[in-house]
């Protein structure tokens, strides 16, 4: 069974289009009077479609009494795709409904095409084709008195192949196992049951890129976790800026009086174990987000922590959050003015980017 020729089609410029129409290209075996074997489609989601599958000797066709080339016909975006199916209708064919895996039968030719209608799947990387053909029966295998003619040999033949496919489709998964280990190439479900060995919390919430960095990675952040560096790492995960992280004993030098104390409660908290996260403006803009990240700031923090998330304004206010790279700038030298008017004998540094002073 190692030795399965098939067809895949799993690429979008595979499938040729038209309207909820598609098609493949004209599949050419190699060899005359090919069995085709089986048809497998492989999707995340219900493929629901109506497939005709035509076989045939012949690469052309005859049209009023002119030969014509069957691969053109196929890619001519002007004929309707319900024409090209009833020129291909005199050929050995088979019409499916709904079906994912099917073997085929008395299906024999060197040309192979196919053609659907697709009403609710997008046909192209989501979506695998594989088209089976002259596959080894295990019937071939059996003493001689099992290979005369007749519907004996057919029936056993057909009823072999159903065991002979799945023992193919064991021994793929079986064969491949080790490279879908691999948390890049693993499927969704498995790669959210291997994220439960890392204890990894909310999985709902990262999408496959960040669920295969937080796995990969899952050793040297399971030595981490709890900490301050933890924390970054998942929020700059889930917003693609690193947070800067206060926390209460670094605001300790500067409270030298009750003025400053006040302000630094008001800011920083009023306990050791307050942390404050702060974020640049441009990283959050949507309150569910917001609300996101909240959460996986909770999980992130070490016991008995409280967090505060602050995504800041693009402006400084007096005794309130401004941190120069996060949201103010070193801008220009220039005067202040207003209405023409100098305001200041001298130059502001503080300002934004484009060097006007809030």
């Amino acid at each position: 069974m190692n030795g399965n020729q098939y067809f895949l089609l799993n690429e979008e410029q595979d499938f040729i289009r038209q309207g909820n129409w598609f098609c493949s290209g004209l599949l050419d075996s190699g060899e005359k009077q090919t069995e085709w074997n089986r048809l497998k489609i492989m999707s995340e989601q219900k493929p629901g479609c109506r497939l005709w599958i035509f076989v045939s000797e012949q690469k052309t066709y005859m049209e009023a009494g002119q030969k014509k080339e069957l691969e053109q016909l196929v890619k001519n975006p002007l004929v309707k795709m319900e024409e090209k199916i009833k020129l291909f209708s005199s050929d050995p064919s088979l019409y499916l409904i709904d079906k994912t895996d099917v073997l085929l039968t008395n299906l024999r030719g060197r040309y192979l095409w196919l053609a659907g209608k697709a009403e609710s799947v997008s046909f192209g990387k989501a979506v695998k084709i594989q088209i089976f053909f002259q596959s080894a029966a295990w019937s071939s295998f059996l003493p001689e008195v099992y290979q005369r003619n007749g519907e004996q040999k057919k029936f056993l033949s057909e009823y072999l192949s159903i065991f002979q496919w799945i023992y193919y489709d064991m021994t793929e998964k079986i064969d491949s196992m080790p490279h879908r280990i691999y948390p890049v190439h693993a499927n969704p479900d498995f790669l959210e049951w291997i994220a439960g060995w890392f204890a990894i919390e909310n999985i709902e919430i990262w999408d496959h890129k960040e669920l295969v960095y937080l796995i990969e990675n899952g050793r040297r952040l399971s030595e981490i976790r709890g900490t301050k560096e933890y924390m970054q790492e998942m929020v700059w995960l889930f917003t693609g800026h690193r947070p800067y992280i206060v926390e209460y004993h670094q605001t300790k030098p500067y409270r030298t009086n009750l003025k400053k104390i006040k302000t630094l409660e008001r800011l920083y908290g009023e306990h050791a174990y307050m942390v404050t996260i702060l974020l640049p403006p441009e990283t959050m803009n949507d309150r569910q987000k917001i609300t996101v990240l909240q959460r996986i700031v909770r999980f992130s923090a070490p016991a008995y922590i409280e967090c505060r998330l602050v995504v800041l304004e693009s402006c400084i206010y007096l005794d309130g959050y401004s941190y120069i790279g996060l949201n103010s700038y070193l801008g220009e030298y220039r005067n202040m003015r207003l209405n023409s008017s100098r305001l200041m004998p001298y130059r502001s540094i503080v300002g934004n980017k484009q060097g006007s002073v809030k």
